[in-house]
């Protein structure tokens, strides 16, 4: 047990510090007399909280998943894609690098691969969109030969 004047000095040191003797001395007082404290955060006036406000459309495209290999393409390369469950249509475009449409192709099923041929297209870098209810996700193709 502790003497009076032990306490005393004890609980001052708790009430006025937030260093580790003001810990010490609370965990003294816990372990003796199983007394608790709490330390509650002063919170700035006025409160404020943060929000994020991601759209459907950001939302979906994160859901749109779209891959080719090989890349570089020689004569073919295969499009692995992924939709939303509630999906089941979408368009892979394929466009130069100046924005030129080279081909469109169109899915019927929300997930599978497909393949393009390029045997007969130009060398060079191309871009591949998946298209879906409002939503894309693009990447890069280079085509060698």
């Amino acid at each position: 047990m502790l003497t009076n004047q032990e306490e005393t000095v004890l609980e001052v040191i708790t009430a006025n510090s937030t260093s580790t003797a003001g810990m010490q001395a609370r965990n003294i007082l816990q372990f003796v007399y199983g007394l608790d404290y709490y330390d509650c955060s002063n919170m700035p006036d006025p409160v404020t909280y943060k929000s994020g406000n991601a759209s459907i459309n950001t939302l979906m495209a994160n859901m749109l998943e779209i891959e080719s290999f090989p890349n570089p393409a020689k004569d073919w390369t295969t499009f692995t894609y992924k939709l939303p469950e509630t999906e089941n249509s979408a368009v892979i475009e394929i466009s130069d690098v100046t924005g030129k449409t080279v081909q469109v192709i169109h899915l019927t099923t929300n997930q599978g691969q497909v393949v393009w041929d390029t045997r007969n297209t130009q060398p060079g870098i191309y871009l591949y969109t998946l298209k879906a209810s409002g939503t894309q996700k693009t990447g890069k193709i280079v085509v060698t030969k």
